[in-house]
């Protein structure tokens, strides 16, 4: 197991690239069918490439990253870090709180007449878990996005139609090669 700073940086650090993606680039898109928005990795196929690109630096490095990108003075940078610290938190403990039900739940024999109970708690509790996250990260990204200044705001927004059309490119490019694998089974027997 992890130590608790190890676990506390790796999430602060999950949390700053999720608060980049939220800044920089807004939601993914909605898909506009189940194949695409739920391929072989699942939601997460369409992760933000700032979060993939930010996810291995450290929180310094990130900061770091958004100064540079958005010219961020020494106050916007230490209220970015209180904002994401303070959310950070509170999302963390959510995190923690699943994986203790989780665990729970497998260390469960299904055949207990306590399994069901547990299950439906289970369920219960990760649907208000999503519902608290999405409200947290709402929050989050709106106090992110207002210690920018309007300039900083037409950056991002730039930088937003930017993500825009790269993701509408990825998804056209993926449908392309999708349609270039369907081949009627036909054409493999004789």
């Amino acid at each position: 197991m992890e130590a608790p700073e190890t676990a506390t940086r790796i999430v602060m650090t999950r949390i700053l690239a999720a608060a980049a993606c939220l800044l920089l680039a807004g939601p993914a898109p909605a898909a506009d069918d189940d194949k695409s928005a739920h391929g072989p990795k699942g939601h997460h196929e369409h992760r933000c490439q700032m979060h993939d690109r930010m996810d291995g630096l450290a929180p310094e490095q990130m900061m770091q990253q958004f100064r540079d990108e958005f010219g961020l003075t020494g106050q916007q940078q230490t209220d970015i870090q209180i904002i994401v610290s303070d959310y950070g938190e509170r999302l963390g403990d959510i995190a923690k709180l699943g994986r203790k039900t989780a665990e729970d739940l497998l260390a469960t024999d299904p055949e207990d007449p306590a399994y069901r109970e547990k299950t439906d708690d289970a369920a219960a509790l990760a649907a208000n878990s999503a519902a608290e996250t999405v409200v947290l990260l709402a929050e989050m990204r709106a106090k992110l996005h207002a210690v920018l200044t309007p300039e900083q705001r037409d950056t991002l927004q730039r930088k937003i139609e930017e993500k825009k059309r790269e993701l509408e490119q990825k998804k056209l490019e993926r449908q392309q090669h999708e349609e270039s694998h369907d081949r009627p089974m036909g054409q493999f027997i004789g």
